[in-house]
């Protein structure tokens, strides 16, 4: 337990130094208190829809869904009216092969992959002009192959699921039996990370979020799949809160939805007899922004005595304890901005640092 404590101490120490350079000029009197978390496991929480965000989800539930076409494996009944000379076995059904033909006795194989049914339909009569003069032909379907979206990542049956014009977002996932499940501190969590999941239409990613999809149950986004979307919902790799500074056993404290500031403080064994009176919470921007590193304050007596919020934590934050106002507080509020990759190494650090706790 000392050397982790030792470790905790030698990474704040390094993490200072390496970023003391920088001078980025944040007065501490103007650091706020944590927004509420909100979001599992998101990573910063003031996300809000765009006007053209809602412009584009509503252009895309507008969008006609897309008419079937035919893959191997189809099968259709096939009749030619008013010649039954013609016809196929009456009783007997015709399989599109796999690589897309429909073979008719009076002309042979006919290519019909990727068409609709009305295209098909056309395609056919075309073939029999030769032997009629104005052929109609009706192709009835009896099972059809082709009607799945893909769903992949964090669920527990990832794979292909049938598709019709009702099915959405929230219904693929439930195919799917929902998200996978871990166990981290002997709690049963799920793992996936929605607020980094999205949806692939046409080679093109949709603006649409998760949490207001699933969660929140927003129509809006909890869009219409369609025939060859792919769903990936990612695995929460940074479901963890850092605890540095004045506690008395610095760790890394997995975390789960609705982790507080008071629950970080019982797993590190409580404060160490001198600390500031504020901590420090420094939040990463979500992935894949540019957005800067947020820094907040929380005001620990008050916290402890029930005079202020017990503050619920974000996957991925950092938790300073500084000792005192003058020394480590300035330092640290002043110049540190950590960089993405350094965060991750905390965040992330190798399993002989810590064990398997």
């Amino acid at each position: 337990m000392k050397n982790m404590s030792k470790i905790f101490k030698v990474i704040s120490g390094s993490l200072i130094l390496c970023v003391s350079a920088c001078q980025h000029d944040i007065d501490p009197d103007e650091l706020t208190t944590p927004p509420d978390v909100e979001r599992i496991g998101a990573q910063v929480v003031e996300v809000a829809n765009s006007a053209d965000v809602e412009k584009e989800l509503l252009e895309i539930e507008k969008t006609p869904y897309p008419p079937y076409r035919l893959q191997g494996g189809d099968r259709f009944r096939i009749r030619v009216y008013n010649e039954d000379d013609l016809n196929n076995n009456s009783s007997a059904s015709t399989i599109v092969t796999p690589d897309g033909y429909i073979v008719m006795d009076a002309v042979g194989p006919v290519m019909v992959k990727d068409m609709t049914i009305v295209e098909a339909t056309e395609k056919l009569e075309q073939s029999l002009k030769k032997l009629v003069k104005h052929p109609q032909v009706s192709l009835m379907p009896e099972m059809i192959q082709g009607k799945t979206a893909t769903l992949l990542g964090a669920v527990r049956e990832p794979g292909e699921y049938s598709v019709t014009s009702s099915t959405r977002l929230a219904d693929l996932i439930a195919k799917g039996k929902g998200y996978a499940i871990g166990i981290l501190d002997d709690n049963t969590i799920d793992l996936a990370d929605i607020n980094n999941a999205y949806i692939v239409r046409d080679g093109k990613m949709l603006p649409v979020d998760f949490y207001e999809a699933i969660v929140r149950g927003n129509q809006l986004h909890n869009i219409r799949v369609f025939p060859g979307d792919l769903v990936y919902i990612p695995k929460r790799e940074d479901s963890r809160v850092m605890v540095i500074g004045e506690v008395k056993t610095p760790r890394v404290v997995n975390w789960k939805s609705g982790t507080t500031f008071m629950d970080i403080m019982a797993y590190c064994g409580g404060l160490a007899d001198d600390y500031w009176k504020n901590a420090l919470v420094i939040r990463k921007a979500p992935v894949g922004t540019k957005a800067p590193v947020k820094i907040y304050k929380i005001a620990i007596d008050d916290v402890i005595a029930g005079r202020a919020e017990n503050f619920a934590l974000a996957a991925g934050d950092i938790v300073y304890i500084p000792k005192d106002a003058m020394g480590e507080y300035n330092v640290f509020v002043k110049k540190l901005l950590p960089t993405a990759q350094l965060i991750n190494l905390m965040l992330n650090p190798p399993a002989y640092w810590f064990g398997n706790r």
